[in-house]
């Protein structure tokens, strides 16, 4: 008898249907949270605000009026203007309804201010204002 100089390595069937299977699995899980990461994305902050802004250098404050959205609630958000971190009292703003917020520094007129409205760390206002 002649023996087989070839030789031959692989990987046995189960072992590849293994590997295929785990693949498969672990392609799967990485889908699905991408997926579920971008469905809940949108839902951070419960809903899209649309605000007004009006910046007074009369009287250093600002009036924020929510336009439409969800009532929007100032205890989980923060106000920035020009980067400065404005005290927000706490409130529920309802859609047409208006707050006076007290800057707590001397407004400008003609100046330009950013402010950002911040809402569970995520912005939900990004505006920049010239001052009345």
């Amino acid at each position: 008898m002649k023996k087989n100089s070839l030789s031959i390595f692989g990987v046995s069937p189960i072992l590849a249907i293994l590997l295929l299977i785990a693949i498969t699995l672990m392609i799967a899980g990485v889908t699905a949270v991408w997926v579920f990461s971008l469905l809940n994305n949108d839902h951070d902050t419960g809903g899209i605000y649309v605000f007004d802004i009006e910046l007074y250098s009369s009287s250093d404050e600002l009036i924020l009026q929510l336009i439409d959205g969800d009532p929007f609630n100032t205890t989980d958000s923060k106000m920035l203007i020009d980067d400065i971190e404005i005290t927000l009292t706490p409130v529920q703003i309802m859609i047409g309804s208006d707050v006076n917020i007290t800057c707590g520094f001397d407004v400008i007129q003609g100046q330009e201010y950013t402010i950002k409205l911040v809402m569970n760390n995520k912005v939900v206002l990004y505006q920049e204002k010239v001052a009345l």
